[in-house]
């Protein structure tokens, strides 16, 4: 069984720390990668408003049946339902919720120089 797993996006997933641990995570084989963001959808936005998360989600080999757009909905509410082991976002809002109403570790990447480490803690 494969482990899931879940990424922000905006300052989170297309910044250089967080990308290149995501380009680690995509030659697993026990990893499935997610992206959880608040951003609204291209059917609520327009066309091509999320161009550079596609772009992102295509080089993580993330499918785009993986990427969950919140659209300002809190995220621990789609995360509560979805059995990943951790999700990584920049909102310290955002953790707090999910570490207090889902089974899924929020991790901060903001401040936190060991994201990383606790990330594949979780994973190993």
């Amino acid at each position: 069984m494969r482990k899931k797993v879940s990424f922000d996006f905006d300052a989170c997933l297309d910044t250089d720390q967080v990308f290149e641990y995501a380009q680690e995570l995509k030659l697993r084989d026990d990893v499935e990668m997610f992206i959880t963001t608040s951003r609204v959808s291209d059917d609520m936005a327009g066309p091509n408003w999320n161009h550079d998360l596609y772009e992102i989600a295509i080089k993580c080999r993330i499918p785009f049946g993986n990427i969950n757009f919140m659209n300002t909905t809190p995220k621990w509410h789609h995360i509560k339902d979805n059995d990943f082991i951790w999700h990584l976002d920049d909102d310290w809002e955002a953790i707090k919720n999910i570490n207090e109403k889902t089974d899924t570790v929020g991790i901060t990447n903001f401040g936190n120089k060991n994201w990383k480490e606790e990330c594949n803690n979780l994973l190993n």
